[in-house]
C-alpha cells in the first residue's frame, strides 16, 4: 500500500472495495496523510459477513447457523463500528463510503451521477482511479469482475492491490493471480506477500 500511495498518478481517487470494520480504511487515510496526497478515498461495502453463503445461493438470517445473533443485527453492528471508527479517527477527512456492492458502485460510473455516502456527504461520480485495493468478494469470479469493472477507470500508471492473494492461499483471489500475470495491461511491481500490479497499457 505504501508504495502505491507514494507513487500513484495525481488527480485521481483511491478506491477500497470492502471496508468491513475500517482497519484498512484508517491505514489508507494515514498513508495519504503521510505522503501528503490530496486524492480522496472512496470505499464501498454491503457489510456481508464472510460466513454467509450468499455466493452459493444460500441466504441465512443467522451467522454460521447460530440463532443467537441475527444477520441484520450483526451487519448493522459492523457498519456502525466502521462509522464510529471514522468519526473518531478521521472526522476532519472522512472517506466517501457507500453501502453498495462493487457492481452497483461501478454502475454509477457509467454516466455522471451523485451518490450520498454513509456520512451524508454528496459525491459526484465518476472519477478516475489512481489506486484500488480489492478486498471484497474473495471468490475467483468476484475478483475477476471487480478487476473488469475497475480497469476502464484506473489511470495509466495506477496501482491495484489484491487482498489475500499470496501464493498458496485457497481463496479465489489468490488463484486469480495466475490470470493477472498474463494480463498485458498490468505489470507485477510487488509481492509482499500479496500481489500489487501497476497499469501499463490503456485497454
Amino acid at each position: 500500500m505504501d508504495l502505491a500511495i507514494k507513487n500513484m498518478p495525481k488527480d485521481g481517487c483511491v478506491l477500497e472495495i470492502g471496508s468491513y470494520g475500517g482497519h484498512s480504511t484508517c491505514f489508507l487515510l494515514w498513508l495519504l496523510k503521510k505522503h501528503q496526497r490530496q486524492e480522496k478515498l472512496m470505499s464501498c461495502d454491503i457489510w456481508t459477513y464472510e460466513g454467509f453463503d450468499d455466493h452459493m445461493g444460500k441466504t441465512s438470517n443467522w451467522i454460521d447457523g447460530s440463532t443467537e445473533v441475527s444477520r441484520k443485527d450483526y451487519t448493522n453492528y459492523i457498519k456502525q463500528a466502521y462509522i464510529n471508527a471514522m468519526m473518531l479517527l478521521s472526522k476532519d477527512n472522512l472517506p466517501h463510503t457507500f453501502e453498495h456492492s462493487s457492481d452497483f458502485f461501478f454502475q454509477s460510473f457509467q454516466k455522471p451521477s451523485a451518490l450520498i455516502d454513509v456520512f451524508g456527504q454528496k459525491v459526484k461520480l465518476p472519477c478516475e482511479i489512481s489506486f484500488a485495493y480489492i478486498d471484497g468478494d474473495h471468490s475467483y469470479e468476484g475478483v475477476k469482475q471487480d478487476l473488469e469493472n475497475l480497469n476502464p477507470y484506473l489511470k495509466k500508471g495506477g496501482f491495484v492491490l489484491f487482498d489475500d492473494s499470496r501464493d498458496g492461499l485457497h481463496f479465489g483471489s489468490a488463484k486469480y493471480m495466475r490470470e493477472m500475470l498474463k494480463n498485458k495491461d498490468f505489470k507485477l511491481v510487488d509481492k509482499n506477500p500479496h500481489y500489487l500490479f501497476q497499469k501499463v497499457n490503456l485497454s
